[in-house]
């Protein structure tokens, strides 16, 4: 089976174990389609890859423009060169260092967060559902 088969086939489970989470086989299914599943992402990828390296044999890896495309778009998604923040775009590197870091340092502070505990959730339901399994 393909990637998609087996998403549509976990959906399908996981949607059944939603609305009965104590159908011990249908979790025990999704468990083991979760397994094909990986597997069947592994050799997509697998496959993808000696695709690429078909090409890379068939272009050539000489100083060509083909190289150079390929080495330039591996390196694009790992940089960030801007940032907007607060309607402002910020360009200057060590700037956008600094806002990223001011932003996720705000966003994982204890100061103003709402956790599991301010909820004061009822987890005995989850409990005795533990317990029957």
């Amino acid at each position: 089976m393909w990637v998609s088969s087996w998403d549509r086939w976990l959906g399908v489970l996981e949607s059944n174990i939603c609305q009965n989470p104590i159908d011990l086989g249908a979790q025990s299914e999704a468990s083991s389609v979760r397994t094909e599943l990986w597997k069947a992402y592994q050799e997509e990828e697998l496959i993808w890859h000696q695709k690429s390296r078909v090409r890379w044999l068939t272009e050539g890896d000489r100083n060509s423009r083909f190289f150079h495309c390929i080495a330039s778009v591996r390196r694009r998604p790992n940089s960030i060169i801007s940032i907007n923040q607060a309607g402002c775009t910020i360009t200057e590197p060590a700037l956008v260092k600094q806002a990223i870091f001011e932003h996720f340092k705000s966003a994982y502070s204890n100061v103003g967060s709402f956790g599991v505990l301010d909820m004061k959730l009822d987890f005995s339901k989850l409990q005795s559902a533990i317990k029957l399994s």
